[in-house]
């Protein structure tokens, strides 16, 4: 998995994501900020196309990582506002 990013404390969240060949990505996060992690979704990213994901508003977690079903080079874009 990669590397954990912070969640919390933001109240509009946008997720961009980007891969150099077809490849699912899995977003997994943690709710509690006690590293148990679960599946909140998964996306088919398709390469030279950005897939976006607008978090809802009522969305919480403290962390979220990502996992590739495949080796690739992927980018997990995160705006906060």
């Amino acid at each position: 998995p990669s590397d954990p990013y912070l969640l919390t404390a933001y109240d509009k969240k946008t997720l961009t994501l980007t891969a150099d060949k077809p490849v699912t990505l899995t977003a997994e996060i943690d709710l509690t900020g006690e590293g148990r992690w679960a599946t909140y979704q998964t996306f088919d990213v398709k390469p030279g196309a950005e897939t976006t994901h607008t978090f809802p508003a009522e969305f919480q977690a403290y962390w979220i990582r990502f996992k590739a079903s495949e080796d690739c080079t992927a980018t997990a874009r995160l705006v906060y506002e």
